[in-house]
């Protein structure tokens, strides 16, 4: 008997999403240990949801919160000297998750949450993997802060296909709410001078 894929449920391997603000929603999270450094990190695996031409594609970030002093990040106090911990720490707080007492309550109360991220490519410019070019989440936006759309502009003229974090960050359109009812236009003009 000839047995059946599951299709819809196998990661794709070296899609590169396109530069832009993409919503995406949290699969899983995963405590590891970095075969490169020794060192414990949360791996996050991620599904775009928004916009649709990068709908269904998936990423895997990675937050390395050990340290050279306290690789296993067995001393409370090392979260707070990793940038891998300060940056997980924004996914969650974006994503509307509950900071709960330990990873893995927080990694299932994270599953299916949504956020924007601003997505860049980048290349490895050192190691095994040098010349790869590679996503990276340059920042974290709750739903509402920012409205998802590829960056269509991402080739330079020697097909190179990079785009600095910070033209991406940039250039995102911030997603303003309406005024309150008991506003007035003071703050209208004061936006507009600056």
């Amino acid at each position: 008997m000839a047995r059946a894929i599951a299709w819809e449920g196998i990661r794709e391997a070296g899609v590169l999403l396109p530069p832009g603000l993409i919503k995406f929603k949290i699969e899983d999270m995963t405590e590891e240990v970095s075969q490169n450094t020794g060192k414990a990190m949360i791996v996050a695996h991620l599904r775009a949801v928004e916009p649709k031409q990068v709908r269904n594609l998936s990423t895997t970030e990675y937050f390395v919160i050990g340290t050279d002093d306290d690789p296993n990040c067995d001393d409370p106090a090392t979260y707070g000297k990793t940038v891998g911990a300060s940056r997980f720490k924004t996914l969650i707080k974006k994503a509307n998750v509950r900071q709960a007492p330990t990873l893995e309550k927080t990694a299932k109360l994270a599953e299916g949450q949504e956020f924007i991220a601003a997505v860049t490519q980048e290349v490895e410019k050192e190691g095994k993997y040098a010349g790869r070019i590679r996503n990276r989440i340059a920042a974290f936006f709750a739903i509402g802060e920012r409205k998802p759309g590829v960056d269509a502009s991402i080739a330079t003229g020697d097909g190179e296909t990079t785009t600095p974090a910070k033209s991406v960050v940039a250039s995102a359109k911030k997603v303003t709410p309406p005024p309150a009812e008991d506003d007035d236009d003071e703050d209208e003009e004061e936006e507009e001078e600056e």
